[in-house]
């Protein structure tokens, strides 16, 4: 099943939370880099995006 237009994705890695409910800092690992890649080819995403704040 093609897209009837063009799809895109987005890792958004803000804001993630703790057991307490707090923002904690995280890392994006190569694992998630590669897996969303994947899925994204596979499943005709035109573009696949990470973002991440900078302070």
């Amino acid at each position: 099943m093609k897209p009837k237009g063009p799809l895109y994705l987005a890792l958004i890695h803000h804001p993630v939370y703790n057991q307490a409910k707090e923002v904690v800092c995280t890392s994006i690992t190569p694992f998630d880099i590669h897996d969303i890649a994947r899925t994204s080819k596979t499943y005709g995403i035109t573009r696949y995006f990470i973002v991440c704040p900078v302070e």
